[in-house]
């Protein structure tokens, strides 16, 4: 399959817009967009681009909510909006990047945007870091830099990327993995960027510990349960068990998780140009599973809710996916390009089945429902107090500023 960059960019949007065409028409702000990146940005301006959130910087939300003040307000949830997009195409496109060497780039590409998922993740300043940390992963596979653009391309991104989120304290090991095999200058230079961005991160982290709420899951570690859940939300969701993981037990779903993920590690250490860039794949997810549980607790979660927290899922799926992408090649050259498609076209498919909401499992989930904002706008243009409220049906109140501040 001839790989054309712009055309699978596009087609990654088109995707991406029919998943949730309703976003783009009537763009919306999603939960902590609200209360926490709109609200600061409006009242503290540039001041708030180094305000830590959740113990951590998230620069890249930070920079598209002081960038919203500067039009006119009833374009704030469109410019939240389509600026997530576009910074999510962003990433898609560097996948093409030709200093990354793995096969089936079309398909990692798309997974991106057409992995099954509850939608959480996209088109909304709350979660873009899960995006974010996703260019990490891509740098850490891309050769080093060969000029000036490829230069400018990797440390924008470690600079961005490694400001928004905790990703850059947890990768910075394998920068230092990186830059022990290659030893080259530039894998130096690099490792001394991401170092930079994660003891920045890890300060703040250090600094800030996060006060658990009463309600948080809190008991003996549940080992079995844990692979219940891990079962259900990485390998299963990729065939659509979102609407029938609370039809089987889960004695199937821990027979058929392990046959998943042994499957993976099998595949990730097989012999060929790519075992390194799969293996590395395979411990990023590991770390970032071992990560979630630390800080959710999901061994105690129930292994049928496909939809709770659904972002901790969602990058050890694309990395399951990419790493199985890597291995397309060896189905042979004349069969690759049907088997590529094959896999695109299903993975597209699986992502479009509706998630069930838990617990009774009886009504489909509808994910970041409309709240009006045009209601706001004249009292927010006159520097008027204010309250709001965004989706899931979170409220807050902007304060009011002397007019022209």
């Amino acid at each position: 399959m001839t790989e054309k960059p712009a055309l699978w960019v596009a087609l990654a949007g088109v995707m991406l817009f029919l998943r949730v065409p309703d976003w783009f028409v009537r763009p919306r702000l999603w939960a902590e967009d609200g209360n926490q990146f709109f609200l600061a940005a409006h009242r503290d301006g540039a001041s708030a681009l180094l305000l830590p959130f959740a113990g951590y910087l998230h620069l890249v939300p930070r920079l598209i909510a002081w960038l919203g003040e500067r039009v006119d307000p009833c374009l704030i949830p469109a410019v939240y909006v389509y600026s997530s997009f576009a910074f999510t195409l962003f990433v898609v496109a560097r996948v093409f990047s030709s200093r990354l060497d793995l096969p089936g780039k079309p398909l990692i590409a798309l997974a991106i945007v057409a992995v099954p998922h509850t939608n959480e993740v996209y088109l909304n300043l709350a979660d873009l870091q899960w995006i974010a940390a996703l260019s990490l992963v891509l740098t850490l596979l891309l050769r080093d830099p060969g000029d000036a653009l490829d230069w400018v391309g990797d440390l924008v991104v470690l600079f961005l990327a490694g400001l928004t989120g905790p990703f850059s304290v947890l990768l910075l090991p394998f920068f230092v993995f990186r830059a022990l095999c290659r030893s080259t200058r530039a894998s130096w230079v690099i490792l001394l960027l991401a170092l930079s961005t994660a003891l920045v991160q890890g300060w703040l982290i250090y600094s800030n510990p996060l006060v658990m709420p009463p309600d948080f899951p809190r008991g003996p570690f549940e080992l079995r349960n844990l692979a219940a859940v891990l079962s259900s939300r990485v390998l299963l969701a990729l065939f659509g068990a979102q609407c029938w993981a609370y039809r089987v037990s889960r004695a199937f779903v821990l027979v058929a998780g392990a046959v998943g993920f042994a499957a993976i590690a099998r595949l990730a250490f097989l012999k060929d140009g790519f075992r390194k860039e799969r293996v590395c794949m395979l411990l990023i997810g590991l770390a970032i599973v071992v990560s979630s549980v630390a800080r959710i607790r999901d061994d105690l979660w129930d292994y049928r809710d496909m939809i709770n927290g659904d972002r901790y899922f969602y990058i050890p799926r694309i990395l399951a996916i990419w790493l199985v992408s890597s291995c397309l090649l060896r189905v042979g050259k004349r069969s690759y390009p049907l088997a590529l498609s094959a896999a695109a076209a299903g993975l597209f498919a699986v992502s479009m089945v509706p998630y069930v909401e838990a617990p009774d499992f009886t009504r489909h989930h509808v994910e970041r429902g409309y709240f009006e904002w045009h209601i706001y706008c004249d009292r927010l243009r006159a520097g008027q107090e204010v309250e709001i409220q965004v989706s899931p049906g979170w409220k807050f109140i902007v304060p009011s500023r002397p007019l022209g501040k």
